[in-house]
């Protein structure tokens, strides 16, 4: 790690060097690891140490800021390493500087910079024909697709890396990679095929003693036997990652093994233990709600301070901009003063008026450019209150949903379990009663969450891509399968892709809530029909949704986009008045606008226009 080790003081920086790594790694002492390595990084300046030990220093701070949620103080120490490895032109250390960077803003939802990153360290990889890097390469630009759901270009750039692994000789990653492809697989929907390479990434596994992944392949093995209707064969290898889950402190693994373990015991007809397991999924979800908060607070600060920078930088570039043409109108100013002096000056004592009137009019130009700097210097702490603000409410609103939330799961699962226990007891009012309550119940989780959707439209970044509009559609008209099959409607969808430029997740929330809305007031004395169309007008996407329902009398069409706002009864129609309100949000956040008008079948059309 380092060229010299002639003194004390570079002997005991490799000590704390290596006692941190192990730290950090073997024992998962973050904390301990980031103070010990910390006091090495404030003793770089007094030892001998060269450019690449230096960079190695920077690397592991960064990477241990990473995993306790420090990502600025991460960056920076990144950016420091990925500077003295590049003044060595030491390739690999590049990489895996830019590969950090990159996991970085995945954590932070910046897909775009994430995937930026990873193709670096790929040209990087193939430029010093290591396939190493390559393998990790691929596989992370394949999960970054995955959390973007584009699960095609996931197994693609996933089945490119597993086919680089058996060259890397010591690297044993086909078991995760192949568990990641089965994944992408039983997503959409190609069971076989999942149920293929997971048993092969359990063989894998199972010979590494890799037991976490050994355990989420189990547990994926069984959901997709339960999508299918099949009761699985490994419950005691479910439970047994459940208590191992629990011991290594693996939320995301305990509330999985939970989720299916219920649905097991559903399937049997053991709602006993199933309403035991709901118990227990509505703890570990709590643990993971507390989790999200503290990370969307994480998030916030990074966004923020980002922000913060990028206004900083505006701002000096407009002030020497400013600055410049200030400069260059002085220059001429003297010029044109001076000219006039030595000409004039023995002269006419006019001139000494038009020199004393362009000093002047210099120091009223230099006052403006003083109360400019002040006024920007004012916008920017408004700005920088406006965002501290935001995060005040995206908090406070996070912490209410979950306040509230979690009396009111607890009041519907011990309904749930009065209606199966008491099913044959209670009278016909009495059952109406619990109906009333399960109803009810329903309705005011659903404002909550709609509640929460709207205080993030404002906050929420727009994370614009290139995607397939009518996949989109074909993915929410699924969703709303069940219902669009018991009221016997149709749905026309367009036949051709169409593909357009915008925030995927926002698209999608704003089609699924004009068709739903459009579900809910159909004509029940008619065949009701439901038709999206997309096309482009001049430089614009237009999006319509067309039904033959109820319609809209003209009075409401202004007031329909509006918060609670609901033209008829509770009780006649289901809905918490936020739906349309979160679609003007998010069309809003696209530069575009949404209307709605009756139709001549007597029912209403939606429009969105969104610029290209």
């Amino acid at each position: 790690m380092y060229a010299k080790l002639s003194n004390n003081l570079n002997e005991q920086i490799l000590a704390n060097y290596n006692k941190a790594y192990s730290l950090a790694v073997n024992e998962g002492l973050y904390k301990k690891a980031r103070a010990l390595n910390r006091i090495n990084l404030e003793e770089i300046s007094k030892a001998d140490l060269d450019l690449k030990g230096q960079a190695k220093l920077f690397q592991l701070q960064g990477w241990i800021d990473k995993r306790v949620g420090q990502y600025l103080s991460a960056l920076g120490n990144f950016n420091d390493a990925q500077r003295l490895y590049e003044s060595i032109d030491d390739k690999n250390g590049i990489a895996g500087i830019v590969t950090n960077i990159g996991n970085i803003y995945n954590y932070v939802d910046k897909n775009d910079l994430a995937l930026e990153a990873y193709q670096k360290a790929k040209e990087i990889a193939i430029e010093t024909e290591s396939n190493v890097n390559l393998v990790y390469s691929y596989n992370n630009i394949a999960y970054t697709h995955q959390v973007n759901e584009d699960f095609e270009l996931a197994i693609e750039n996933y089945l490119k890396a597993l086919e680089l692994v058996p060259e890397t000789q010591s690297l044993k990653m086909g078991g995760l990679i192949k568990q990641n492809i089965g994944h992408c697989y039983n997503k959409v929907g190609k069971y076989d095929a999942a149920a293929n390479f997971l048993n092969q990434a359990k063989e894998e596994h199972q010979k590494d003693k890799y037991k976490i992944g050994l355990y989420y392949v189990i547990t994926e093995l069984a959901n997709i036997d339960i999508l299918q209707n099949k009761v699985p064969q490994n419950i005691q290898q479910l439970k047994d990652a459940y208590v191992y889950a629990g011991a290594i402190e693996d939320i995301q693994l305990q509330l999985e093994c939970a989720k299916t373990l219920k649905s097991i015991y559903e399937l049997k007809g053991d709602y006993k233990n199933a309403f035991k397991k709901q118990n227990q999924i509505e703890l570990i979800k709590e643990k993971l709600n507390k989790e999200d908060v503290n990370k969307q607070l994480q998030v916030a600060k990074f966004q923020a301070e980002e922000q913060r920078k990028f206004r900083e930088q505006q701002l000096k570039e407009e002030a020497y901009e400013t600055s410049l043409k200030t400069q260059s109108r002085i220059k001429w100013i003297l010029l044109i003063a001076s000219a006039l002096l030595i000409g004039l000056s023995l002269f006419n004592y006019n001139n000494y008026r038009l020199v004393k009137k362009a000093k002047q009019s210099l120091q009223l130009k230099h006052n403006d450019l003083l109360a400019a700097e002040n006024i920007l210097e004012q916008k920017n702490r408004d700005l920088q209150n406006y965002i501290d603000i935001n995060i005040q409410l995206e908090q406070f609103a996070n912490l209410a949903s979950h306040d509230i939330k979690s009396p009111l799961r607890t009041i519907t699962s011990f309904i749930g379990l009065l209606r199966v226990k008491s099913k044959n007891k209670l009278s016909t009012e009495e059952n109406e009663y619990i109906d009333i309550i399960e109803k009810n119940s329903k309705r005011l989780n659903e404002l909550v969450e709609d509640l929460l959707i709207y205080t993030k439209a404002n906050s929420l970044e727009l994370n614009a891509i290139n995607f397939d509009l009518r996949a989109i559609l074909l993915e929410v008209t699924s969703a709303l399968d069940f219902i669009i099959k018991e009221q016997g409607t149709r749905v026309v969808i367009p036949a051709q892709p169409y593909f357009i430029n915008g925030d995927k997740m926002m698209i999608k929330q704003v089609l699924q809530n004009l068709i739903d809305n459009a579900l809910k007031f159909i004509r029940k004395d008619q065949e009701n029909i439901i038709e999206i169309q997309f096309n482009e007008v001049n430089d614009k996407h237009i999006i319509k949704v067309i039904d033959n329902g109820i319609g809209i009398p003209d009075k409401y069409k202004s007031k329909i986009f509006e918060k609670f706002s609901q033209l008829n009864p509770k009780d006649a129609f289901e809905g918490t008045g936020l739906g349309l309100a979160i679609c003007a949000e998010y069309i809003k956040r696209h530069n575009g606008q949404i209307t709605v008008d009756n139709n001549a079948y007597g029912g209403a059309t939606f429009v969105v226009e969104i610029p290209k």
